[in-house]
């Protein structure tokens, strides 16, 4: 009877927390402040620059990540649950940085070269949902969605020199950390950096001036802007149609005109018309009804939020596989064991997810 009723009321709690998450928005102005610990670098670069600039390149400048915790996990013992907020670096991700690169790398500007190591900084940003977790016999971490927590990065180097910028490399990585969030939120962050910043202590510093390519600040803001010039960000009104790749969605072109939207509890299916034919397209980037923008994420249409020169979301990344023990046939030795027999379910956890305007992922 104990365990009858034990089962009746996990349902009950599931069903509860599911009815939560579907009603969850985000609200882009509640923000958990990430503070960075200082930290040092074995060596010193302060002879071959005196100034770090960082310039903050990104689709979307605000915020650093979104904060999700299914089921409530408690940050810094605070009693708020912490749910659907953003990470944010006071008082910007810009200065934030900056600063702490400044300290790691030990620059002193009193008695270094002049020269400017310029980062540009076009992606960064922490997720739970940063990689596929990997199915090895040693894997820890969070696999109940499938996916670990990371920080998604691509920075580029450049050393000003004589008003000249130097490429040194470019910094495109997916770093996977087991550590919880969003206690560690600020780990993330400062692991990612010194990752990024490694190579700098292998560069012969004494080649540079003879690099073939050399660069003007305006080429470099150039090159930057080149995601913004795109017209879903700079057209007046949306197309309707289907959007078949990611291409006809920065074209503000759709290549399909006619389409149904036939929503199912695990998964929609855009059914379109082409000569006088009717198909279904499970392979549709998105699509527009005239007035709002759809993106399709693991078979979901969600609609797209406009922010700076990007696009968010609510939606799913994946289908979640979990697995309970069945409480008709388990006793306390076997939840303690973590054996006897158990039950999967599949289920849809609702997050916030922001497209990335250079390649069309969503992270």
């Amino acid at each position: 009877m104990k365990n009858i009723l034990l089962f009746i009321a996990c349902v009950f709690i599931d069903f509860i927390c599911d009815a939560q998450t579907q009603k969850n928005t985000l609200n882009l102005n509640d923000s958990i402040e990430v503070n960075l610990q200082n930290e040092t670098a074995p060596q010193s670069l302060g002879d071959q620059f005196s100034f770090i600039k960082i310039i903050d390149a990104r689709d979307d400048s605000s915020e650093i990540g979104y904060c999700y915790s299914e089921g409530g996990y408690y940050y810094n013992g605070y009693a708020d649950k912490i749910k659907n907020k953003c990470y944010r670096i006071m008082p910007s991700v810009q200065q934030g940085i900056t600063t702490w690169c400044t300290n790691y790398l030990r620059i002193n500007k009193q008695d270094s070269t002049g020269n400017t190591l310029l980062v540009v900084i076009k992606r960064f940003w922490i997720s739970s949902d940063a990689a596929p977790i990997l199915l090895l016999n040693d894997k820890k971490g969070q696999p109940a969605e499938g996916f670990d927590a990371g920080v998604l990065t691509k920075m580029e180097f450049y050393l000003k020199k004589d008003s000249v910028f130097y490429p040194l490399y470019r910094f495109d990585s997916v770093l996977t950390i087991s550590k919880r969030l969003p206690q560690y939120a600020g780990y993330y962050i400062t692991e990612a950096l010194k990752k990024s910043l490694d190579k700098l202590f292998n560069i012969n510093w004494t080649n540079i001036s003879r690099k073939k390519i050399k660069l003007s600040f305006v080429e470099i803001e150039l090159e930057n802007k080149k995601t913004t010039k795109v017209a879903i960000l700079n057209d007046s009104a949306f197309k309707k149609g289907v959007y078949k790749n990611f291409e006809e969605f920065k074209m503000n072109s759709p290549s399909i005109a006619e389409y149904e939207l036939r929503e199912g509890k695990m998964g929609d299916v855009l059914y379109v018309k082409e000569n006088a034919k009717e198909y279904p397209e499970r392979n549709a980037w998105g699509y527009c009804n005239g007035t709002d923008l759809f993106i399709n994420s693991a078979d979901k249409y969600s609609k797209l939020i406009k922010r700076q020169n990007t696009f968010y979301f609510a939606g799913i990344k994946g289908i979640a596989r979990k697995s309970k023990h069945d409480f008709f046939y388990t006793s306390f030795l076997n939840l303690a064991t973590n054996t006897g027999r158990k039950h999967t379910s599949f289920s849809q956890t609702i997050k916030f997810y922001k497209v990335d305007m250079e390649t069309g992922e969503v992270y």
